[in-house]
């Protein structure tokens, strides 16, 4: 991707609409995983929205920022697989 598509795909994500009336009606297992080192969605946010939306399952990824996906890929399986076993 060039800069020009990587500064759309950024501003189209930093202006998109707030979901979170959505989330509270969500009828699905619900997850929040959270890198810990996350400079942008920091812990208290993440916290926050665990109090906020009451998740089956809310984790806390060490050693992970942003991308705990792609950080620590394994530990995310595992959190997914949990919630899948909801």
């Amino acid at each position: 991707m060039d800069r020009n598509g990587l500064m759309g795909v950024l501003f189209a994500m930093a202006e998109r609409e707030d979901s979170s009336e959505f989330l509270k009606t969500f009828d699905l297992p619900l997850g929040i995983i959270a890198g810990m080192r996350d400079r942008f969605i920091t812990l208290d946010i993440s916290r926050k929205m665990a109090e906020d939306f009451q998740p089956e399952i809310y984790v806390e990824i060490e050693n992970s920022g942003h991308m705990p996906m792609l950080e620590n890929p394994e530990a995310v399986a595992e959190a997914l697989a949990n919630l899948f076993m909801m």
